[in-house]
C-alpha cells in the first residue's frame, strides 16, 4: 500500500480527491448518515418551534388584554354615535305618538277651500241678478271721472 492508503481499510481503492469509489455498503453508509443528520435537524427545529409556541401562548393573555384595551374606547365611541341617532323604529314609534303637525294644517287649508267654495257659489247666485252684481274695475274708474 502507499503512503495515501494507509488510513483507508485494506483493499480499498482511493480515487484521486481523496473519494473512495462508490460501493453498495457506502452508498447505504451515506443515505443513512444523511437520513440520521436529517432527523436531528428536523429535531432542533422542532424544539425550537415548541419554545417558540410556548412563549406565545405564555405571552397571548397579555398581548389579548393590550388588544382589548386599544379597542374598548373605540367601541365606546361607536356606541354613543349609534346612541345618539335615532333608529328607523324611534322615528317610526315618535309618529306613533304625537299628531302629525301636518294634520292640523291640512284641516284649516280644508276649512278655507270650502269657505271659499261657499264664496263663489254666492257670487254665481249673485251674477244672476245684475244689480247686485259688483261693478266691474272699467266702470269703476269711469264713474270716478
Amino acid at each position: 500500500m502507499s503512503s495515501d492508503n494507509q488510513d483507508q481499510p485494506d483493499g480499498v481503492d482511493v480515487q484521486p480527491g481523496g473519494m473512495r469509489p462508490p460501493s453498495a455498503e457506502r452508498i447505504a453508509d451515506v443515505t443513512l448518515g444523511a437520513g440520521v443528520a436529517a432527523i436531528e435537524k428536523l429535531e432542533q427545529v422542532a424544539g425550537d418551534l415548541d419554545n417558540r409556541i410556548r412563549h406565545a401562548l405564555a405571552d397571548a393573555p397579555q398581548f389579548v388584554d393590550s388588544l382589548e384595551e386599544k379597542g374598548r374606547p373605540i367601541r365606546d365611541r361607536i356606541l354613543n354615535l349609534i346612541r345618539q341617532r335615532p333608529t328607523v323604529a324611534d322615528v317610526f314609534s315618535a309618529a306613533a305618538r304625537t299628531e302629525n303637525p301636518s294634520d292640523d294644517k291640512m284641516t284649516a287649508l280644508e276649512q278655507r277651500v270650502m269657505e271659499l267654495e261657499r264664496e263663489h257659489s254666492a257670487l254665481d247666485i249673485d251674477e244672476s241678478d245684475s244689480s247686485s252684481k259688483p261693478e266691474s274695475p272699467e266702470t269703476a274708474l269711469d264713474s270716478t271721472e
